[in-house]
């Protein structure tokens, strides 16, 4: 598992949209805790349910408000059960406790501890889907894992309506073509797919390039088991449409281990209308990976 914080080249032609949470509006954004702040976060986080409820929670977090605000705009993007909302606030304290800092100051190794030890692996609420949203807002920190909802994070993050447009823009020329469309691989072409949105910052996959492929082509490899394997199909699924779109000039993630090239698809094959060096093109990438068929 790991964390990209390193924002890639957006083009000037993508659509616009804006973060839901920006850092920069809250105004106190001091890096350390207060001894004061560090009993009252500690008091919250281990004290019995039955104690911490009512007028004695609601002053602990009055005092904790520059802390609790920024993390409840978080929660309010996802439905929540305030049970659910005081299991996280309790794992978010008890780790500022332990650091001294405040979240927006953890570097990326401790991110990357406070998400793996949150619950709800594949949940798109909770714990741990909210530390992986406070870790990309507000300190550029995208975790890197077999099971992160990243198709439910591009939804908070850069908006329903425009990740179903884009993802569609990707699985439409792959369908046409003939490939696949089941419910399975649809889904791990979009969780490949929102991924790269999130390391690029922006959910144009016009704004996709060589090097944001090969970029998530190397985070693939820190991720262990079959999700690796799975992950890499899904890009060089995702490499295909990009290449047949016209947004990549040729394909940038080889597999050179198989000599023998598929036949391209009877779609591509056969339509008059395609262009015979995209259908070159074609050919190249269906020499890439021999499941591209």
């Amino acid at each position: 598992m790991t964390g990209s914080n390193a924002p890639l080249q957006l083009s000037a032609s993508a659509p616009l949209w804006s973060p839901p949470v920006l850092p920069a509006t809250y105004p106190d954004r001091h890096p350390r805790l207060t001894d004061a702040e560090k009993t009252l976060m500690e008091q919250y986080a281990t004290a019995p349910a039955e104690f911490m409820t009512g007028g004695r929670a609601r002053n602990a977090l009055h005092q904790l408000a520059r802390f609790d605000t920024p993390f409840m705009d978080i929660v309010k993007l996802t439905s929540h059960m305030d049970t659910t909302v005081v299991a996280a606030r309790r794992h978010l304290f008890t780790y500022m406790v332990q650091t001294g800092l405040a979240f927006w100051a953890w570097p990326k190794e401790i991110w990357v501890e406070v998400i793996q030890a949150g619950p709800g692996r594949t949940h798109t609420s909770g714990t741990r889907f909210w530390m992986l949203l406070l870790a990309y807002l507000f300190c550029d920190v995208l975790y890197v894992g077999a099971f992160t909802a990243y198709g439910a994070m591009a939804e908070v993050i850069f908006g329903q309506s425009m990740v179903a447009t884009e993802v569609d823009k990707v699985r439409t020329p792959l369908v046409e073509a003939g490939y696949a469309a089941d419910q399975k691989e649809g889904g791990r072409l979009q969780w490949l797919t929102t991924l790269c949105m999130l390391v690029n910052r922006n959910p144009s996959i016009e704004a996709f390039s060589a090097q944001l492929l090969l970029t998530v082509h190397e985070l693939l490899a820190a991720i262990p088991g079959a999700a690796q394997m799975t992950g890499r199909w899904a890009l060089l699924r995702l490499q295909t449409s990009l290449c047949y779109l016209g947004i990549l000039d040729e394909p940038v993630i080889l597999d050179t281990s198989h000599e023998k090239a598929a036949d391209l698809p009877a779609r591509w094959q056969n339509d008059s209308t395609v262009d015979p060096a995209r259908a070159r093109l074609g050919e190249r990438l269906l020499r890439s990976d021999p499941h591209l068929r």
